[in-house]
């Protein structure tokens, strides 16, 4: 089982993974103005499905066996082009790589400097067998 600390008020019940990731890019932008977001690449295809049919951009960021590769985050002027980062830490797609301790705190001082928001889905989390599971990264900020 998964664990995050939560107030009531930060949980939003969907019909699903699409229909939820829809209402969220919905609240990031506001309804009014096309987001940058950027997707691991390659990586599981709702992940660019939705955003791009509600209109938004999408930006590849590089992938290896262990999942996002933080040096393909833009840095300097560029790390602002980005208003969103979808990342699946626990458990890539395709490749199955978890995100490592190091790549997690990476990513999240990132996206502290850059102003961005990071959406994790946390698809199975639970399932590893080698060494203990990961801890999302909600819980690392």
């Amino acid at each position: 089982m998964r664990s995050l600390l939560a107030d009531p008020r930060q949980v939003v019940v969907t019909g699903g993974a699409r229909a939820g990731l829809a209402e969220l890019i919905q609240v990031l932008c506001d309804g009014s103005r096309r987001l940058t977001i950027g997707v691991e690449s390659p990586g599981y295809p709702s992940l660019r499905r939705v955003p791009t049919a509600l209109g938004h951009r999408i930006a590849g960021l590089t992938t290896d066996d262990q999942g996002l590769d933080p040096a393909s985050l833009p840095t300097g002027r560029d790390r602002k082009r980005l208003d969103a980062v979808l990342i699946t830490p626990s458990h890539q797609y395709p490749w199955g790589g978890s995100l490592s301790a190091s790549r997690r705190a990476a990513v999240i001082e990132w996206a502290e400097m850059a102003s961005c928001w990071i959406v994790e889905d946390d698809f199975d989390s639970e399932l590893r067998y080698v060494g203990v599971p990961l801890p999302a990264l909600a819980s690392l900020d």
